[in-house]
């Protein structure tokens, strides 16, 4: 055997007692929150000040001694210093200081125009703070548009200098298997960008020409990795075999590499998932790999946090037409001001929804009542046309048409029954029209817009309603939410299926 082994082509053999060549050592330095922390400080700090001197241009002293005798106010040191506490700690509530995505920048996007958002409330205390009115919102909302811009182009350029200037030491790789993982293995580890991999070949059983031939050169069996591992320099053994079909052999060579000593590695998706979303985790010693139809809980966080900073904005906003509406519902119908009812929530959680009440007290007595207007009602996806609903109150078609009867919503937003954005809130004899997947609907918190609310609302009846909203949850990205609260403004003035 060990002589077949030497026959074989043309290896980069050294001897077994050479020190291999450690390519990861630099490229596993994982960058420092705490340093980019003080870098996004101080660029929050500086664009903000920039933003604020441009456009003062024409308040600005003239010369230099001018300049030199301008003080700051006490008040604009404590704010400045203030802002450049807090601009870091949203990035780090958006998961913009993982230690990956620094090193990567896989999805900073999103992450940095939502920090963005936040941050623009924030600068919002200058003007609402401002005497003299150097600072106004216009000013807030120029930084808001610079700043994400600004720190990818930080991050990008540090990524940048740091691939430039890091040593790419020769890494020697064996793949075992010899199939369409291998060669998907063969050709991940000739584009990393982490270390410089020379593949010296596969080993496997497979008998014929099988699929990784065409890439590499084969090393032997399994039963030569052993003899392989102490006769080469090997860095690193990639075990792509099929899990399922040849669990035994996939022990065998974990148990060789740790007998010889050589560092080992396999997919992370060993077991295929097509709807949803693994991750690993670790307690008490113990890995497990969860699967869950949810997003990942950094995601979940970030999403809250931006349901935090919009509903709070938009009371603070709302709260006068809020006021006027409240009153125009009490003056024009005998009851509260507010309709509670009972929907299901994240994980089929009963929550009570709330929204200004647009129909009479007797409603749901009117429409049991009448067997013929309730089979339409049920036809119609729960909904009945207000021309036809005996149970609208005077102001309720505007409410309705506007949507200002959803805006009580942006309260169960705030307590977190409710997001910004995910699937409606269905009331239970609803959840028929969903079947099995009724569970995967409810795997998100119910949202005050949707996609059925941007694809025309009540114009579109089940079984569409239904593909929409799980699709909505299979497909989920930051980037999706901020998209579909971008289409809901035209949405809601057009007015289609408002009612």
């Amino acid at each position: 055997m060990a002589e077949a082994a030497r026959e074989r082509a043309p290896l980069k053999r050294e001897p077994w007692t050479s020190r291999p060549p450690r390519a990861y050592s630099s490229a596993r330095v994982k960058p420092r929150p705490t340093v980019w922390g003080i870098a996004d400080a101080f660029l929050g700090v500086a664009l903000l000040l920039g933003v604020l001197i441009a456009g003062n241009v024409d308040r600005m002293p003239r010369g230099v001694e001018e300049f030199l005798a301008v003080r700051l106010s006490l008040k604009n040191i404590l704010l400045l210093t203030a802002f450049g506490l807090a601009w870091p700690g949203v990035l780090w509530a958006c998961g913009l200081y993982d230690p990956t995505r620094l090193r990567e920048g896989r999805g900073e996007w999103p992450r940095l125009i939502m920090a963005s958002a936040v941050a623009c409330l924030l600068a919002m205390v200058f003007p609402l703070t401002s005497r003299s009115g150097a600072a106004r919102p216009i000013h807030a909302l120029l930084f808001a548009v610079l700043v994400a811009p600004s720190a990818a182009a930080m991050r990008a350029g540090a990524r940048t200098v740091r691939r430039l200037t890091r040593s790419r030491a020769e890494r020697n790789a064996v793949i075992v298997g010899s199939g369409p993982r291998a060669c998907a293995s063969y050709l991940e580890l000739c584009r990393t960008q982490q270390a410089r991999y020379h593949i010296l070949g596969f080993i496997d059983d497979a008998a014929g020409s099988p699929p990784a031939s065409a890439f590499m050169q084969s090393l032997g069996a399994l039963n030569d990795l052993e003899l392989v591992l102490t006769q080469y320099v090997v860095d690193e053994v990639r075990i792509t075999l099929p899990l399922k079909s040849r669990y035994d052999a996939f022990e065998r060579a974990i148990a060789t590499c740790e007998r010889v000593g050589v560092e080992f590695s396999y997919p992370s998706d060993a077991f295929q998932h097509a709807l949803t979303r693994p991750r690993l985790s670790n307690a008490e010693g113990r890995s497990t790999v969860t699967a869950t139809p949810a997003p990942d809980d950094e995601d979940l966080a970030l999403k809250r946090a931006f349901d935090l900073a919009v509903a709070s904005a938009m009371l603070i906003l709302l709260s006068l037409p809020m006021v006027l509406i409240a009153v125009a519902v009490k003056l024009t119908s005998r009851g509260p001001v507010l309709f509670a009812q009972e929907r299901f929530g994240k994980n089929k959680r009963l929550f009570r929804m709330y929204k200004f009440r647009s129909m009479h007290l007797d409603a749901e007595e009117t429409l049991r009542g009448d067997p013929t207007l309730y089979a339409e009602y049920a036809r119609n996806n729960f909904k009945l046309p207000d021309h036809k609903d005996p149970r609208v109150t005077l102001v309720g078609p505007f409410l309705r048409k506007t949507s200002l009867d959803e805006l009580p919503q942006l309260w169960n937003v705030l307590c977190g029954d409710m997001s910004i954005v995910g699937p409606r809130p269905i009331v239970p004899a609803e959840v028929g029209q969903y079947g099995a997947s009724a569970s995967l609907l409810l795997a998100l918190k119910p949202g005050l817009t949707s996609m059925w609310v941007v694809e025309g609302r009540s114009s579109v009846g089940y079984p569409r309603r239904a593909d929409l909203e799980l699709k909505y949850i299979r497909d989920w990205s930051l980037l999706r939410d901020l998209w579909i609260i971008v289409r809901t403004i035209p949405a809601v003035f057009r007015g289609r299926g408002a009612h």
